[in-house]
């Protein structure tokens, strides 16, 4: 048997899996059973509207530098039914404004 070959950066695929972990700004998702690694931002897939557990299918392109995929457009359940992503930035946690980048200057 031979190894498949390895991703290329943004090659793209799609990918049924289940969920794995959910935070507040995106979750993991598989891309073969016991491979968590498709990262799903909440502007594809609001992580409120995603349970450990649930069942996704998404398009993904490959991200070299975090050895992962990235999940792109819509994303749907296992009814088809599309799952809402949510606006950059809304509903994340507040920045704080002593760090780098963060809060209103």
């Amino acid at each position: 048997l031979g190894v498949a070959p390895a991703p290329v950066q943004g090659e793209v695929q799609s990918f049924t899996g289940k969920i794995t972990s959910v935070r507040e700004g995106f979750c993991f998702m598989e891309s073969k059973p016991g491979d968590s690694n498709v990262y799903v931002p909440a502007t594809v897939a609001d992580p409120a509207h995603c349970g450990v557990g649930k069942v996704l299918t998404i398009r993904a392109h490959w991200n070299a530098r975090n050895s992962n995929w990235r999940a792109v457009g819509d994303c749907t359940d296992t009814d088809g039914q599309v799952v809402p992503g949510r606006e950059q930035g809304v509903g994340n946690f507040p920045r704080d404004p002593n760090e780098p980048g963060g809060g209103p200057g």
